[in-house]
Order: C-alpha cells, then sequence, then structure tokens
C-alpha cells in the first residue's frame, strides 16, 4: 500500500514538473497594422481554453500559464481576427487588419439579430461614425443618401422630422415607416440623440418587415442604442459649434424691376402704370435679407460606459441648439441616457434602456417667407418714425412686423424605455419578457398681442392660447427563443411571443382675449376677460394585441429558409374584422459556400440569392371609424313640454366593414463579394401591391356630417434598389467608394372608379390628382403648348374653336392677348375646358441616389457625400399663387414675353387670369444633386495621446448641404410633397468639432 501512494505521489510529481516545463508566460504588443498604433481593449485568449485578457494602455498584454504549444485568438471589434501558433515563443506581438466588410457581421433584426451572411430579407444598415457626420436634430436625415431604398425630403425647420418613405408612397393614408427605437414603437425620433445610437437597420421587404405585421407596410427602421462592454470606465466628451446659412442664389426682382414688370401688367391688364421713374428706385428692399440670419448650432455630450461580468453601463447627457435661419426661431434639446444591464447569476440578468428629452422650440413662422416673396421691394421694414410700414398688400403683410409679433413656444418632455429580463432556461432556450413606456407630455403657448400695422395687418385684441397635451404608451413583449444546432450542418433559430400595447392620448386647450398688459408675465389664462375664456377637451385611446412566429432553418451554412406570422388584433377595427394575419417567407442559397465554386472561383467571396415573399398591414386610421360618432353640444339643447333636455346628435358616419390595410411584396435578390470582398454589391428587385387601401370618402355636404374611412383601392411600387461598395488598403492609405440607386415606379391600379383632388394652392385650386392608372397625387393641370404671337394667331385659333363646337361665338380661350399662354385642347372640343387638364408629372422621384467617398492616411481622415434625386417635378406654386396686384416676381419674370422678345417662354405680365392657371408652365424638374456632406478629421497619435492619459483625440470640421446643384427656380428643391407653396428652406451647415475619450 506504502509503495502504491509512493508511485502516485511520484507520478503527480513528475506531471507537475511536466506542465511547470511546457507552460510559458507570453507577453507582447497588439497594434493597428495600417497606423501602427496600439489598440487598447483587444481580446488575447487562448483557443480552447478560458484562459485570456486584455490589451492595455500601450496594448500590451501579459499571459502567466500558458501552454507553449497553444494558440493565441487575438481579436478587436472592427479588426480581421489572428489565430497564432505559439511553438514555444514567449514573445508575440500581433497586428491586426481592419475589416471593412466582415460578412458575418451581426445585423439588428425584427425581434432579435441575424448574422449578415444568413440573411434572407433586404435589410439596409448604417453605423454610428456615418450618423454622426449629419448635423440635425432628427437622425433620420442622415439615411439619405447612405441606404438604398429610402427617400428622404428634408425639412430646414429646426426641430422638424423629415419626410420619409420606404420604397415608395404605398397609399393614400399615412405612408411613415415605423420606428422601432430599442423594442419601442414610435412615430418619430425628434427625441434621440444622434450620438447615443449605435446602428440604424432599414427593414424593405415584407420577409424582414413582418415580423411587426400591422405596423410593418411603410417598411421599418429599428434604431439601436449603445450599450456598455466589459472593461474599465471609458469617458467621451463631444462638443462642435458651428453656423448655418440659406445657401440658394434665388432673388426676387428689385424695386426698380418690380416697377417695371407692375406698369407692364397693369398697362397689359387695362390698368394705368404706378411708377413714373422706375430706374430711379435702385435695388430697395431685400426681404430675404430682413428675415433670413447666419444662424448657431451648437452639440455637446459626455458619456461614461464600461462594466464588468456582473453590470455593464452606459450613460450619457447631451444638448443640442440650433438657431433657425428665420430670425426669432430656435430649438433646444436636453437629453439623458442610462443604458444598462446586470447579471443575476448564470442564467438570469436583468437590463433597461431608458431616456429622457425635453425640448422647446421658439416662434417657428414659416409663413413669414411667403410674405417676403410677395410683398413690394419698394417697401420698407420701418417708415421714419420707427413703426412698421404698411405693406398696401391684402396678401402681403410686413414679415419683419409678423416676426416682432409672433410668441409661440412649444415645449415638449418624453421618457422613453423598456426594462427586461432575460432567462436562460436550458441551453438555448431563452425567454426574455420587457416592459415599455413611452410618455410624452406636451405644452403649447401662443400669445398675439394688440397691435396695429394697416387695416389688413392688425389684431384689435390681445389672445393667447394654451394647450396640454399628455400621450401615453406601454408595450408588453413576452418572447420565447430557441437555438438549435441540429448537427454539424444543421441550425435552427425559432422565435415565439406575445405582446401587448395600449395607448392613451388626451389634449385640453384653452382661449382667452383681452388682458390687460401684453407683459408675459400675465400670460395666463385667468388674466383674460372673463366672457372670451372659451376651454375645449378631448382625446382617445387605443390597442394592440399581437401574437408571432418565426423559424430561421441554415442548412450547410448554405441553404437558407426563413418564415414568419404575426397576428394582429386592433382596437381601430370592429369585433369582425380587428384581427389580420400576417406571413412571410423567404430563402437564400449561398453559392459561394459550393465546394464547385471555392476550387473554381477564389476570386468570389460571396455570392447569397434571396427571395422572399409577405404580406404585410397598415391600420394608420383614426380610431373609433366603425362605429358612429356623437356629439353633445348646448346648440342641440331643446324644452319640450317646458321641461329642458340636453341634446347630442351623430356627427360621422361610421364603416362597421372597415378593415386592415393590406400590403403584399415579393422580393428577389443578390449579395456578391468580389477580390476578399473589397467589391461587395447588394441588388434588390421589388414589387408592393397595397390592397384595401384605406381612403377618406367625401359624403354630401348637405348630409350634414363628416367623411367616413373605407377600403378601396389598390397601388403598386415597384423598382429596384442597390448597393455598391468598394473599400481597399494601400499601405498606411485607406479608401472606401459607396453608391447605392433606387427605382420607384408608383402606380394606382384601382381606385373604384374614384377620384382623389389634393394639393392646394388657395382661392378653391388644386393641383394634385389620384386616379386609376397614374401615380399618387400626380400634378395635374392644363398644358402649355406655346405663347400667343398676334391677334392673327389668336383669331385662327378662335374660328377653330367655333368650327368644331358649332358655335360661332366660341373661343379657344377667354380674355386672352398676344403674350398669353397657349393651352392644349386635350379631349379635342375645340376650345379650353376644365375636362383639357392632364398629367403634368409626379413629385415622386423615379431615381434617388448616393455616393460617398472616404480615406484616410495616417491620422487624417475625409469623408464626402454626394445625393441626387432625379426625374420628379415640382410645382412653383409661389409663383402662381397671387392675391393682390402689389405682389412682387422672382427674376424669371424679367426674360418675359414682350413685343420686342417674342422668343420668351415666360407669358407677358399680367396680374391674374389665363397665365396664372394651374399649368406646367409652373411645373419644374426637381432634379438635383447636392453635396451632402464633407468632413475632414485629425485622430492624434495615442502613443501621443497616453503621455497625457488620453485614450483618443479628433478634431475635426465638416458641412452638410454645402452646395445644390439643380435648375429648380426657388430655394431649395428639397420640397416635401412637391408643392413649393410655403416652406422652411434647407440650411447648409458648417461645424468644428472634437472628440476627446479618456
Amino acid at each position: 500500500m506504502r509503495k502504491n501512494l509512493l508511485f502516485v505521489f511520484s507520478m503527480l510529481l513528475l506531471s507537475a514538473l511536466s506542465f511547470a516545463q511546457n507552460s510559458i508566460t507570453v507577453s507582447g504588443i497588439v497594434t493597428e497594422k495600417k497606423t501602427g498604433e496600439s489598440i487598447i481593449g483587444a481580446t488575447v485568449q487562448v483557443k480552447g481554453q478560458t484562459l485570456g485578457t486584455i490589451t492595455g494602455l500601450d496594448g500590451d498584454y501579459k499571459l502567466v500559464g500558458v501552454p507553449s504549444q497553444a494558440t493565441l485568438i487575438v481579436s478587436y471589434i472592427g479588426m480581421k481576427p489572428q489565430e497564432i501558433k505559439l511553438n514555444g515563443s514567449s514573445i508575440i506581438n500581433v497586428s491586426l487588419e481592419e475589416d471593412n466588410l466582415m460578412i458575418d457581421e451581426v445585423v439588428v433584426v425584427g425581434y432579435g439579430v441575424q448574422r449578415k451572411s444568413d440573411l434572407t430579407g433586404a435589410v439596409g444598415s448604417i453605423k454610428s461614425d456615418d450618423l454622426k457626420k449629419v448635423s440635425t436634430s432628427n437622425v433620420a436625415n442622415a439615411l439619405q443618401g447612405r441606404v438604398s431604398g429610402v427617400f428622404i425630403s428634408a425639412n430646414g425647420a429646426p426641430g422638424s422630422s423629415p419626410e420619409v418613405r420606404i420604397r415608395g408612397i404605398g397609399t393614400t393614408n399615412n405612408s411613415n415607416p415605423l420606428y422601432v427605437v430599442d423594442g419601442m414603437f414610435m412615430e418619430d425620433i425628434t427625441f434621440l440623440n444622434t450620438h447615443d445610437i449605435e446602428s440604424m437597420e432599414v427593414l424593405k421587404d415584407a420577409s424582414a418587415t413582418a415580423m411587426y405585421g400591422s405596423r410593418g407596410a411603410n417598411g421599418v427602421i429599428i434604431v439601436t442604442t449603445k450599450q456598455g462592454a466589459e472593461g474599465k470606465a471609458v469617458v467621451n466628451v463631444l462638443a462642435n459649434e458651428g453656423f448655418q446659412f440659406q445657401n440658394s442664389n434665388f432673388e426676387m426682382a428689385s424695386a426698380s424691376e418690380y416697377a417695371t414688370l407692375l406698369n407692364e401688367a397693369l398697362k397689359n391688364t387695362g390698368g394705368t402704370p404706378k411708377f413714373d421713374d422706375p430706374a430711379s428706385l435702385g435695388r430697395g428692399t431685400n426681404w430675404f435679407d430682413e428675415i433670413f440670419r447666419v444662424a448657431s448650432v451648437r452639440e455637446y455630450q459626455v458619456s461614461v460606459s464600461g462594466g464588468s461580468e456582473k453590470v455593464r453601463y452606459n450613460l450619457s447627457a447631451g444638448y443640442y441648439k440650433q438657431d433657425g435661419i428665420i430670425k426669432g426661431n430656435s430649438y433646444d434639446r436636453f437629453t439623458i441616457r442610462a443604458n444598462n444591464s446586470y447579471k443575476l447569476n448564470k442564467r438570469l440578468t436583468f437590463g433597461h434602456n431608458l431616456s429622457a428629452s425635453f425640448s422647446h422650440k421658439l416662434n417657428e413662422n414659416k409663413s413669414v417667407v411667403k410674405s417676403a416673396y410677395t410683398i413690394s421691394p419698394v417697401k420698407k421694414p420701418y417708415n421714419e418714425d420707427g413703426s412698421f410700414m404698411d405693406s398696401e398688400s391684402a396678401s402681403s403683410a410686413n414679415p419683419v412686423a409678423s416676426l416682432h409679433y409672433t410668441n409661440n413656444d412649444d415645449w415638449k418632455d418624453r421618457i422613453v424605455g423598456s426594462a427586461f429580463l432575460n432567462w436562460e432556461v436550458l441551453k438555448g432556450l431563452n425567454f426574455k419578457t420587457s416592459l415599455g413606456i413611452d410618455y410624452l407630455n406636451g405644452q403649447y403657448r401662443n400669445f398675439t398681442p394688440e397691435y396695429y400695422v394697416s387695416e389688413t395687418q392688425k389684431n384689435t385684441s390681445n389672445s393667447l392660447t394654451k394647450r396640454w397635451s399628455r400621450d401615453f404608451t406601454w408595450l408588453w413583449e413576452n418572447l420565447l427563443t430557441y437555438d438549435w444546432q441540429i448537427n454539424a450542418n444543421s441550425r435552427l433559430n425559432l422565435l415565439g411571443g406575445i405582446t401587448a400595447q395600449k395607448r392613451k392620448y388626451e389634449q385640453l386647450e384653452g382661449f382667452g382675449r383681452d388682458f390687460f398688459s401684453n407683459n408675459d408675465n400675465y400670460w395666463y389664462l385667468d388674466q383674460a376677460s372673463v366672457d372670451s375664456k372659451s376651454v375645449g377637451n378631448n382625446g382617445y385611446h387605443e390597442a394592440m394585441m399581437s401574437y408571432l412566429f418565426r423559424a430561421n432553418y441554415a442548412l450547410m451554412d448554405r441553404y437558407l429558409l426563413t418564415a414568419s406570422m404575426r397576428a394582429d388584433g386592433s382596437s381601430k377595427f370592429g369585433p369582425n374584422n380587428r384581427w389580420g394575419y400576417f406571413p412571410s417567407a423567404a430563402i437564400g442559397w449561398r453559392v459561394s459556400e459550393e465546394a464547385f465554386v471555392k476550387e473554381n472561383a477564389t476570386w468570389l467571396s460571396n455570392l447569397k440569392l434571396r427571395g422572399s415573399w409577405g404580406q404585410i398591414g397598415n391600420d394608420k386610421i383614426g380610431n373609433d371609424k366603425y362605429n358612429p360618432l356623437a356629439n353633445i353640444n348646448p346648440s342641440y339643447d331643446a324644452i319640450f313640454g317646458g321641461i329642458y333636455f340636453p341634446g347630442g346628435t351623430v356627427t360621422s358616419l361610421s364603416n362597421k366593414s372597415i378593415h386592415w390595410e393590406r400590403s403584399e411584396q415579393m422580393d428577389l435578390g443578390f449579395d456578391l463579394g468580389l477580390f476578399n470582398n473589397r467589391l461587395a454589391v447588394e441588388f434588390d428587385y421589388y414589387q408592393r401591391d397595397t390592397k384595401d387601401m384605406l381612403v377618406t370618402v367625401d359624403v354630401p355636404g348637405s348630409v350634414g356630417l363628416t367623411p367616413v374611412e373605407t377600403n378601396v383601392g389598390a397601388v403598386r411600387n415597384s423598382g429596384i434598389d442597390f448597393t455598391v461598395k468598394w473599400a481597399d488598403t494601400y499601405k498606411d492609405f485607406n479608401y472606401s467608394v459607396r453608391l447605392t440607386g433606387t427605382t420607384i415606379k408608383n402606380e394606382v391600379i384601382d381606385l373604384g372608379g374614384k377620384r382623389i383632388a389634393s394639393g392646394d394652392i388657395g382661392a378653391g385650386k388644386s393641383v394634385q390628382m389620384t386616379e386609376e392608372g397614374m401615380p399618387i397625387k400626380y400634378f395635374y393641370g392644363y398644358k402649355v403648348i406655346g405663347i400667343f404671337q398676334s391677334d392673327e394667331q389668336i383669331k385662327a385659333y378662335n374660328d377653330k374653336a367655333a368650327a368644331l363646337s358649332g358655335k360661332p361665338s366660341q373661343k379657344y380661350q377667354n380674355n386672352v392677348a398676344p403674350g398669353d399662354l397657349i393651352y392644349e385642347d386635350v379631349d379635342g372640343s375645340g376650345y379650353i375646358t376644365a375636362e383639357d387638364r392632364k398629367d403634368l408629372g409626379s413629385p415622386t422621384p423615379k431615381f434617388i441616389g448616393g455616393l460617398g467617398l472616404t480615406a484616410s492616411w495616417r491620422g487624417f481622415d475625409l469623408a464626402v457625400d454626394f445625393q441626387g434625386n432625379f426625374g420628379n417635378k415640382i410645382f412653383n406654386a409661389k409663383q402662381v399663387e397671387r392675391f393682390s396686384g402689389a405682389d412682387n416676381w422672382d427674376r424669371s419674370f424679367l426674360d418675359r414675353w414682350t413685343p420686342e422678345n417674342t422668343g420668351a417662354s415666360i407669358p407677358r405680365m399680367t396680374l391674374e387670369g389665363n397665365n396664372y392657371l394651374a399649368s406646367d408652365r409652373y411645373i419644374e424638374s426637381g432634379s438635383y444633386v447636392k453635396l451632402q456632406t464633407v468632413e475632414l478629421g485629425y485622430t492624434f497619435p495615442k502613443l501621443l495621446m497616453q503621455k497625457i492619459h488620453v485614450q483618443n483625440l479628433r478634431l475635426y470640421v465638416s458641412g452638410n448641404n454645402l452646395a445644390y446643384f439643380t435648375g429648380y427656380n426657388g430655394f431649395t428643391p428639397e420640397v416635401l410633397g412637391g408643392l413649393d407653396r410655403e416652406i422652411y428652406p434647407v440650411t447648409a451647415t458648417c461645424r468644428f468639432g472634437l472628440n476627446l475619450t479618456f
């Protein structure tokens, strides 16, 4: 027995000595290959073991007790990982190379993440670094030109939201996409701080969006905010200051030019010229200079992130301030965020994503832009006594006076957050429950003082309007996921869930007049006169219950299948139509993983073919449309038999058959990578058919009831979208090129024979129409075929009209003279009537493109982005909308028809009538290319920064919307809806800033 124990002890001792002899201490430095700078926080791990560490401030690491023949795995986010066989070496220095196109990068999809190589749907992604290059209060603007399939029309007003359309306009109803921020559903993301965002994913096809069912018909934009990571605390400080300006060369006529044009117009319409010597008036007042300014913009943020094995955190606070280019207008926002997770034990993790924003918008008054366009340049802002000058025009208020008397404030306090608990029930089986809220508290105030500028610009009694709103949504989600590695060749991921959501909105509004003082200390409703006070109160609530399921299957990492189903029950529809069911399916084939391809096409890094089909819904209508609504009002009260009865009546029609609007979409595409993925291509063909479109149907005014929504019609959007990227490195020079493109064909397939007019330009005129066989809201008016050159030509047209109509006195066009427009007789009646109006083009671009260029050399980096729209039209309503003979004209009218300038395309000067009908005279090309972004930065060497205990310091200068290349005659070709009537111009921005990391 003693000998046996001695033998065992000897063997253990020899084993220990042998282990000691074969175990070594390994150390070294991890650097970035292209710059040679050390990498902080890189992971160094022994393959197949738990032994590992992360690199320090100098990129250094040290591992003790490493088997001498082990293999080290060195990795870092954004770099290609390396495996190094030790072969007994104790000093291992590693240079990591940037991985520009990681085929297996993780992409956020509905209710989870997927490897990009496993994707079967059409998903566009943009990361934090690209988002930060755009100075904007709404991060959705940063998607413009960077993600294919997305059309964005910017809005220049501070704190405003752009118009966002994904793969066209699918409905005459609400076409806005769904935003999902850390799992919370919302309609806008103005509250978000750009620098809090890790990535934005745009889900474009039905396979990708079907998991959002009834809310995914117009596409889905998923926003993921930054999370903490294991490691020591990292403090990041961001600051930038800049200025904005209106950079268009659009000009109005000067005083002398205006006087000349007005004299002509008066003479041509039988009046008496107003100005004896136009040339003596000179330049006059440039009213745009009076209302516009160079405005400041600034942004600051501090964030702290880090964590341990048990706790991870990301905390941030940010401030954004933007002064509008219209004087007196501004927007500021303060945001705070706390994204934390806590590992309670091996199987339970609790976390939260919480944010709060507090914003204030002051004096947004875009109507002054229209006034500055129309007011006479002969006029001045002020009289000699300092009072405001009368514009002497019923349609043109003095815009400087309007700005002076504008006092409106819009405050919004918003809390958005969710808390979740994740339970790893078994290996591969996870249950997650989360509860989220979106709480918006709004307050609006508008005070109009008593003032007098003229008989058409005055307010005889001061007044105050106040509005309070409360919008609260809660969302409870319960998800069960199962990741099953069936065998070496098969993987299956299953997701099932139940969600419930409820929203409640209420608004209270008060109004009062006759305040004894205009001082803002008295802007309270109890200071108004008793008999002037009024109050209004309304609200609504809505709810949804959903069941969802998805399966992702991969065979040999080559053959991919995705199938999903979602069922939504919405309170917006009646009991018989409450539930909608939205299925989808997609397949993918990674051709590049086939053996015959790997052996014969080494230049082919990636080739995946994919196709998808699915149905998604839309419930974006008002509430309770399936029930008639009644209103109780004192005007309906009555007395019967001496007894007083309060009265009420039904005020709206109802439609108990109203049901889900449904979109069916097909997508065929491929992903291609060549030359070690230096060249990457994503290409998709799509066709989206919206059926049972929710449309508001008008009723005769004599009925006395409000219109009702019904399901009628179908719309088709089809086209292609693509992204082409090239990225390469030459020694220490890095560069990349990105090209995106989208084509859109929009057509109304069925509208039940209806025609829907829209596009109001005042005076009862509309310039847009929606009908079968045409795009949604195409421009509708008369086609100009020339200009009458003589009385003889007019007589010839009139003779023809009389002959074709059989009416001797019939005129081709009434009240015309040489120099007036000639309209096309479309219906062949021989003369011009309302039936001769026709298609004049669509505001929807036929092609949307973007070009991005980046380069870096040592510490310098440069990014340049161009973006453009092509094939769309704009109706220049500001030219045609004239309600006064004293209104000004822009300088394009200087090249008008006169007896000495008969080759002009602009008609003779008149004040109203034939030449101001809605026609293609005012339709212009909306095509443009703009220099969207230019950013030049310098990052100081890390070795230098480490001496002052700084991890990273980058200084940069950037500009946005610096130049437009367009033929459009206006402030900007980016016009919401294509109707340039009263817009806030998009501005150019220049910024100087720094990023500092400790």
